[in-house]
């Protein structure tokens, strides 16, 4: 019988980590925050040591969720205010790149690494666009769920490249702690349909 114990651990704020391993030898989820800072043997020792239920239930998603800010790019399945799946975007080169396993998501190549039963991470650091565009796509055609976009432009470089990703969204949250000119902010309005809500938040506004 499994445990009902969720668990998360971060290896990268505790030291020796392991030694903790024995508290939870059956747990029904395990969440490894900060999964960078272990090595190839640390997380074959979890492996051989823990019992993960493979069966998890969660909530049946209702939307997806996008969000793009400069430090903070992720995918997420949701019901309501419960993540029920993410995916983090990573736009600069990971650690322990050999934790990683190659993937094709809709025609585009991508190293992904798994922190838990339905948290992950993509390494995209040259194009993490193209690698948000394509995962989107895919768990629009997966789910046909309404997607909901939180956008913040500032700080972002070459911010329109982004646009592709959500060319028809339910929900389109903008953000900015700068000014946006009239023009820009039009262009954003030009080349996204949304469906329901649009909110755009600037400086000036």
């Amino acid at each position: 019988m499994y445990s009902n114990y969720e668990v998360v651990l971060m290896p990268d704020k505790i030291k020796d980590f392991l030694r903790f391993i024995p508290i939870f030898p059956v747990c029904k989820t395990l969440l490894l925050n900060g999964g960078e800072a272990i090595t190839k043997e640390e997380l074959e020792y979890i492996k051989d040591n823990v019992v993960v239920e493979k069966s998890i239930r969660h909530p049946e998603p209702t939307d997806i969720e996008i969000t793009i800010y400069r430090r903070l790019m992720y995918v997420s399945l949701v019901k309501r205010s419960f993540v029920c799946s993410l995916w983090a975007i990573q736009a600069k080169d990971g650690k322990c790149q050999h934790l990683y396993r190659d993937d094709v998501i809709k025609g585009v190549a991508v190293r992904v690494l798994k922190l838990s039963q339905t948290r992950f991470r993509i390494d995209a650091p040259q194009q993490p666009e193209n690698a948000m565009k394509a995962l989107v796509d895919h768990l629009k055609d997966v789910f046909k769920l309404p997607l909901t976009v939180m956008f913040e432009p500032f700080g972002l470089e070459n911010y329109r490249r982004f646009l592709p990703i959500f060319p028809v969204c339910y929900r389109l949250y903008v953000y900015s702690s700068d000014k946006i000119s009239q023009e820009e902010l039009q262009f954003i309005k030009d080349n996204v349909v949304v469906e329901w809500v649009a909110e755009y938040h600037t400086s000036d506004t």
